[in-house]
């Protein structure tokens, strides 16, 4: 039997080669069908690339001793898995709407650096425009019914929380998982792990167990150069959620295996949890 020394290396070495291998799969271009519309590839070469370099990142994280540190990278996939799942349940129809959100978003980029800095202007700004206001005038639509008035009487206070800019689609990440899960039954299961991941990507006092222990009545720093902790099993989860996005971006149309991240895994059970 390994000792868990001999397993943490070994998950390092396993983890590390294939974030190598997807991304020199990647390096020669992402190969897409088109059958769902060029906004369909838009997305599966934007979340392809982005997941194989964030998966060799958390890799090259957890190689050097910061397994803990890595999470928060993990954070990141595990909303790419559930967005990604999402829009392969409509995959045409959502891949749109992603492309919609982008330009919306380089809208407000531009409108918010263009006073600040020298900046090109849009090519497309006409267009961006009009999408902008037509935000506006379904947020006032939306503001109105549920305030019982004329959408010419709601103010922009009020219409403003119904006004999409810094999300693509009215669900929350939870109602989107939900959604993703009637396509994807593990999406649910897979996404337990993000409140976990979010309270360590946003600090939480509650983890100080990460950097922290107690002796008696005194708290001691731990030693983040001790390459046990966490490393070995963050760099095999950060390749079980690359595989989860790959297989959403295969069923929109991403032309690559996403088996080989995860094929023949021997790492598994609670021995295996704070390698």
């Amino acid at each position: 039997m390994e000792s868990p020394e001999e397993c943490r290396v070994a998950a390092l070495e396993i983890a590390a080669a294939r974030a190598e291998t997807l991304a020199a799969a990647l390096d020669g271009g992402v190969e897409v069908e088109t059958r769902n519309g060029w906004p369909a590839a838009m997305v599966c070469a934007h979340y392809a690339m982005r997941t194989s370099r964030t998966l060799s990142a958390a890799v090259h994280l957890c190689a050097n001793s910061f397994g803990v540190e890595s999470q928060s990278l993990l954070r990141n996939m595990s909303q790419d898995m559930v967005e990604v799942r999402y829009i392969a349940t409509d995959p045409v129809v959502l891949s749109e709407q992603w492309r919609v959100h982008e330009s919306r978003r380089r809208y407000y980029v531009y409108n918010s650096r263009v006073e600040l800095q020298e900046m090109d202007e849009p090519e497309d700004l006409n267009e961006l425009e009009q999408l902008i206001e037509s935000d506006w005038n379904e947020a006032r639509d939306l503001a109105a019914a549920k305030l019982h008035k004329e959408p010419k009487n709601v103010s922009n206070r009020e219409a403003r929380r119904y006004l999409l800019k810094d999300r693509w689609t009215r669900l929350n990440i939870h109602q989107v998982a939900e959604a993703a899960t009637q396509k994807y039954p593990d999406t649910m299961e897979l996404f337990e792990w993000y409140p976990y991941l979010s309270d360590h990507a946003h600090g939480s006092a509650g983890l100080t167990g990460d950097y922290l222990q107690k002796q008696g009545s005194q708290l001691f720093v731990k030693d983040h150069r001790d390459p046990r902790f966490k490393s070995g099993s963050m760099a095999v989860s950060a390749l079980v959620l690359a595989h989860s996005v790959l297989v959403g971006l295969n069923d929109i149309g991403l032309k690559c295996d996403p088996e080989s991240l995860i094929a023949d895994l021997p790492f598994s059970g609670p021995e295996f949890d704070d390698l």
